[in-house]
């Protein structure tokens, strides 16, 4: 076991990504409040970034190995891009209660399943430096996929490309090419 936090509001793990060409594991706490920096080789925790406050609730992170970032969503609503080195380099605002967010490695398209837009996956490029910006400057709802009723979890076939979403509301599965 590799401990972590150490204050309590920093335990309890809840989510974890990893990038597979430098063996690092980053988890974040059910509070949000950080996100811990695991060496996957030695199993020791070697930094702790702090990315939020602890009365914010996480809902999911991904790591994305075209522009070495993290992705990580909240219960409020954010979308925080975190540089490993420098913490959160930007903010937009996306969807309260998002239940599972998803990357294509191939393509630096996230997905992001949320219960508050009524059967809507949120998708963003973030390979592109414009659409990502625009989606970062804007206080518009982001764009969305129409899928079956409370869409919960997100699964990606990296080699067909295609998203596979859990509904929970209407007991489905839509695919997104």
């Amino acid at each position: 076991d590799i401990p972590i936090g150490g204050d309590p509001r920093d335990s309890a793990p809840h989510r974890v990504t990893f990038d597979t060409k430098t063996n690092t594991i980053y988890v974040s706490p059910a509070s949000a409040s950080r996100l811990f920096v695991i060496d996957g080789n030695t199993r020791s925790l070697v930094n702790s970034i702090p990315v939020g406050n602890s009365s914010t609730g996480l809902s999911d992170i991904a790591f994305d190995p075209n522009n070495d970032k993290i992705y990580m969503t909240d219960s409020t609503g954010m979308l925080s891009i975190i540089d490993r080195t420098e913490g959160i380099i930007a903010k937009a605002k996306i969807e309260e209660y998002s239940f599972s967010m998803i990357l294509n490695p191939n393509t630096s398209m996230v997905y992001i399943a949320s219960e508050q837009r009524g059967g809507m996956i949120t998708a963003i490029n973030m390979k592109s430096t414009i659409e990502m910006q625009s989606r970062l400057d804007s206080a518009e709802e982001p764009p969305g996929i129409k899928v079956g009723a409370e869409p919960h979890a997100l699964a990606i076939n990296p080699v067909t490309n295609k998203v596979y979403v859990a509904n929970f509301g209407s007991d489905t599965i839509s695919v997104i090419n």
